[in-house]
């Protein structure tokens, strides 16, 4: 058969295994049986067409192997020869026509980009590293020579399993494999890229990035002093910002203010603070008295639950996040802006 197919390329040529006897594992035949389907297998399985006739036979209708010898129930006259069961009749059957099928209907070749991936970014990266898989791709007359990866009609990488960085987001990548056939076929798999679980933080700088404000006063940027918070709340108020490098998409689970008290001009005071947000994409700094720039909607109050801050001692405010929140969501953000 080697030869013939090697004599005629074009003809299609299925290699099948031996069927085995209702008899026992034991039996001379059953023996030479399984010798010969062993050579089979390994050398044609998944190269040439292949029959596996002696599987057919030797595995149960509900699945389970008998080992070397055809299931009991195959055969039903009492002949111990032949399958002859209307089960196996139709099992046999179908297997030709799944057959005849992969010969002469389906494809030639077959391109698999693999199952859907989700990928996370847990080196705080800013994107995600894929490794793709055409693996599973296969040519039935030929040999693979070419792997392309493509998204938006745009070549992302070329082989079977290449690595490639991708924002966040959902992507799809399209392959496009081709054999020496000169045959041709695509596949797609969808990748979700993720980002991270990570921990920032952000200090206030001096100066413009913070001050004390207050409509009698004014604007206090380098004032070495802030009240907070100071008696009503109302009369003086402290306003900071930070450039935050957080990637657009990013959901926030936690964010906190940490502040250390110096204990200077230390009163009594109310113990709640007031936390809002500045409607702004980009905040400005603070050269300009911000007591009256608009805010967003939403405010997050603290009670720290003393009115006198012990000097040097550090103070944790309740979760912060539906601000930093609010401001990644603006359309306008991207990473660097000011909150």
């Amino acid at each position: 058969m080697d030869a013939l197919r090697q004599r005629f390329p074009n003809i299609k040529i299925v290699y099948v295994t031996s069927a085995f006897m209702p008899t026992s594992v034991t039996d001379p035949v059953n023996i030479n049986a399984a010798a010969f389907n062993a050579l089979c297998q390994p050398a044609y399985m998944g190269v040439q067409p292949l029959l596996d006739s002696g599987n057919i036979l030797s595995t149960s209708s509900n699945g389970v192997s008998e080992g070397n010898v055809m299931c009991p129930e195959f055969n039903t006259n009492g002949d111990a020869t032949h399958p002859n069961s209307p089960f196996i009749q139709q099992r046999m059957g179908q297997s030709m026509l799944l057959m005849l099928y992969k010969l002469f209907c389906e494809s030639p070749i077959k391109a698999d980009a693999g199952p859907t991936l989700s990928v996370v970014d847990t080196q705080a990266a800013g994107f995600c590293t894929v490794t793709l898989n055409g693996s599973a791709s296969y040519s039935q007359s030929g040999t693979i020579t070419s792997y392309v990866w493509s998204e938006n009609s745009v070549q992302i990488a070329t082989g079977v399993s290449p690595q490639v960085n991708l924002a966040y987001g959902t992507h799809t990548i399209n392959l496009s494999v081709t054999d020496d056939q000169g045959h041709n076929a695509q596949s797609s798999v969808t990748v979700n890229a993720v980002p991270g679980s990570v921990n920032v933080v952000y200090q206030v700088a001096a100066d413009l990035d913070d001050t004390q404000m207050d409509a009698s006063n004014g604007n206090s940027p380098y004032s070495g002093t802030m009240y907070f918070p100071y008696q009503d709340g109302s009369s003086r108020q402290v306003a900071m910002r930070w450039a935050v490098n957080i990637p657009v998409g990013s959901t926030i689970l936690q964010a906190q203010l940490v502040v250390r008290s110096h204990g200077i001009n230390n009163t009594v005071n109310t113990p709640i603070c007031a936390f809002s947000l500045f409607n702004y994409d980009n905040c400005p700094n603070f050269s300009t008295n911000p007591l009256s720039w608009p805010l967003v909607s939403g405010t997050v109050l603290w009670n720290t639950g003393t009115s006198l801050w012990v000097d040097k001692s550090w103070y944790t405010s309740p979760d912060l996040s539906s601000l930093v929140q609010a401001f990644l969501n603006r359309p306008g953000y991207t990473p660097g802006n000011y909150l």
